[in-house]
């Protein structure tokens, strides 16, 4: 079986598995089809005919869940920025709303600039805390103990405001 062959055999289940996971996402779901697509045609010689589909499927389902994890830790700094401005007086309140909408315009760029200064333990212990896991939970996940995840997450939201007061004194 040739690679168009294949293409044509499986795109649209892949497609069709890509829009079901990412909520009917369309546009993303097309592009994420094609990077599936893409990293069979570089790996197609190593990929056995008989494993083919279950290797699509592997990989569209790798692509879908960085796709949702990004998203996790967009959702993630949102949160966090909403819960460090909640206490303002009402010339705060204006200058809040400023800020917001600056932000929302340039979301992907400052949230780049906010993972660009967390190490990947920050990041690893944020997504854990995102989804819900208690610190016991996280310890045992990261090798450690919970009066050190404790304090490490104590550090993170200090971290995370100061970050987040920078980059809002840059658009001010």
């Amino acid at each position: 079986m040739n690679f168009e062959e294949v293409q044509r055999q499986y795109w649209n289940l892949i497609y069709q598995r890509c829009l079901y996971a990412l909520f009917f996402d369309e546009k993303l779901a097309f592009q994420i089809t094609q990077e599936v697509f893409v990293a069979l045609w570089r790996k197609h010689t190593k990929v056995h005919p008989d494993r083919v589909e279950a290797w699509l499927r592997k990989t569209a389902k790798h692509k879908i869940m960085q796709v949702q994890a990004k998203h996790t830790r967009s959702q993630l700094i949102l949160s966090l920025n909403s819960e460090i401005l909640t206490d303002h007086t009402q010339e705060g309140d204006i200058v809040d709303r400023i800020t917001d909408e600056k932000v929302l315009r340039n979301m992907d760029l400052y949230i780049q600039q906010i993972y660009a200064k967390l190490t990947d333990d920050e990041l690893k212990l944020a997504e854990y805390k995102r989804a819900g896991r208690q610190y016991r939970e996280i310890a045992a996940l990261m090798g450690t103990t919970e009066t050190a995840i404790s304090m490490r997450a104590s550090r993170l939201r200090k971290k995370l405001k100061r970050i987040i007061h920078e980059i809002i004194e840059g658009i001010l």
